[in-house]
């Protein structure tokens, strides 16, 4: 708790407890809301099981042998240059982009990650409910399989999937084994090509949905991050990128039909802007055979144009959205930067971002607001940069007692303009470098990430080259560089803050209880 003599001081106020004491906090916190209720039925004739004592482990083991050893495995290189040298970039028919990366994995394991991209703005429209419904629906039932027989299907392949998609396009991952990726690959031809839209699955989706937004009302973070969203969204109401209010997304649900899934899967899904990456154990000839065969011919109807989102100069705001009776409060810090990932600062603001609010427990902000001040619960602060254009936004977020907001928002304020106006030591520049390109190594000794990055580059028309000279940029850096790039972009006065809490103060105080009762 962060000091001994805090054990001395509860003695001495218990010491000092009145009856009325008792009183007063018993009626304030042992209320309804605050119940959970559990009843006990003690059983009239209680059945008691008897388990039977070993007599001899050694006897039990006598003459057993275990089983075949899975595959080992091999030692890999995650360096770019070992990356872009295994893998095998191919080119469907229709125009879907394939990358494999065969390498031998422990059990045999293999990954399959795809992309899927579709419509423009002005076809896609006002159908963001029907995109993301379209997307949830497509693991609950095709012309071949049931909900179930999906799973149990799946089961059967020793496969882990999650296929999906929203307005911005269409995803799947999947892990699997080398003797099941053929007929993984066929399973997942049938998931995204046929899927049937049962309206009795649907009603029980939106069901869900629609229970899930009404109990996110009251959700300081939910609501935090909805209104973060509409204030950073440069898009009005009849645009696909529109951010809505909460009652606006539960009256889009409600208004889809199966049709309207139906006719928008048959519009917009297509293997013709399709990235697909396959990484483990695999032959690569049957593996290409086997895509070509489930999406080489799957053609588009509908034109495809990336929706670009542009820089905006955003005025600061100070937003507060009540919940009562909430115990924890939250609030995202936010300012759009003119920086894109293939900015010449992109590296040095990363860098410097990381090191003010990335760590989980030794970045400044987190060291100044839950080790120094012991404000919040947990905090952070993160850069989003486009890959298309020179917009990003810096934010930072904190949960945290309602009653140290003021704290809380002049510890966020005061750590940023440290960092403004002296910058980082020399030692932390060393540690942040190690650290985030040592955790990037890590990642990509995993088949998922490699396949991720692998669809990505195929996407951005990237090579493992842009990597290696992010990272080498990374490495350069020096303290007075990424001070300089913080200076350029990050201003404190700028920043517009989102709150959500009860911050109903003079409430508390009518109610007699103090902090710490």
């Amino acid at each position: 708790m962060g000091d001994w003599r805090l054990l001395f001081l509860t003695r001495d106020r218990i010491e000092e407890v009145t009856v009325a004491d008792v009183q007063r906090v018993a009626e304030y916190y042992l209320v309804r809301n605050n119940r959970t209720e559990g009843r006990f039925y003690p059983t009239e004739t209680p059945q008691r099981v008897d388990i039977p004592a070993l007599a001899s482990v050694a006897a039990m083991l006598e003459g057993y042998e275990g089983r075949e050893g899975a595959a080992e495995g091999e030692a890999f290189d995650p360096s770019f240059d070992n990356i872009a040298a295994l893998t095998k970039a191919h080119t469907l028919p229709v125009g879907t982009q394939v990358a494999l990366l065969p390498r031998k994995t422990r059990g045999a394991e293999v990954v399959v990650q795809l992309e899927m991209q579709f419509g423009t703005a002005e076809s896609l429209g006002t159908q963001r409910a029907t995109a993301n419904l379209v997307g949830a629906m497509l693991m609950r039932g095709s012309e071949k399989f049931s909900r179930q027989q999906l799973q149990d299907r799946l089961d059967e392949l020793q496969a882990n999937a999650n296929v999906n998609g929203a307005i911005s396009g269409a995803y799947a991952s999947v892990v699997t084994t080398r003797e099941n990726l053929r007929d993984v690959i066929a399973l997942l031809e049938e998931i995204l090509r046929n899927p049937v839209f049962d309206a009795q699955e649907l009603e029980l989706l939106k069901a869900s949905a629609i229970a899930n937004l009404e109990a996110s009302r009251q959700d300081p973070q939910a609501i935090v991050n909805r209104e973060a969203r509409r204030f950073y969204s440069p898009w009005p109401p009849g645009h696909p990128y529109y951010a809505p209010t909460l009652d606006e997304e539960i009256a889009e649900l409600r208004a889809v039909t199966a049709e309207d899934l139906k006719q928008f899967h048959q519009q917009f899904y297509n293997g013709a802007h399709m990235q697909i990456a396959v990484v483990g154990d695999m032959d690569e000839k049957l593996t290409l055979h086997q895509l070509q065969d489930s999406f080489g011919q799957w053609g588009a109807k509908q034109q495809f144009e990336r929706i670009i989102q542009p820089y905006r100069d955003l005025k600061p705001i100070n937003l507060t959205r009540e919940t009562p009776d909430k115990e924890n409060a939250t609030v995202i810090a936010m300012l759009g930067v003119p920086v894109g990932e293939n900015h010449a600062d992109a590296a040095a603001l990363e860098l410097g971002t990381y090191m003010f609010g990335g760590g989980f427990l030794n970045s400044r902000l987190v060291t100044r607001l839950r080790q120094q001040d012991g404000l919040s619960y947990g905090s952070g602060a993160w850069l989003n940069m486009s890959d298309w254009t020179d917009n990003g936004q810096f934010s930072a977020y904190a949960i945290f007692a309602p009653q140290n907001r003021a704290a809380v928002e002049k510890g966020l304020r005061e750590e940023l303009a440290k960092v403004l106006d002296k910058g980082f030591t020399k030692e932390e520049i060393t540690a942040a470098k190690s650290g985030l390109l040592q955790q990037g190594r890590v990642d990509r000794t995993q088949n998922g990430n490699l396949a991720d990055l692998l669809v990505n580059n195929l996407e951005l028309e990237r090579d493992m080259s842009w990597h290696l000279r992010r990272e080498q940029q990374i490495q350069a850096l020096t303290a007075e560089q990424v001070l300089a790039a913080m200076q350029r972009y990050i201003n404190p006065e700028s920043l517009a803050f989102v709150w959500a809490g009860d911050f109903r103060t003079e409430a508390m105080k009518k109610s007699g209880v103090k902090q710490g009762d």
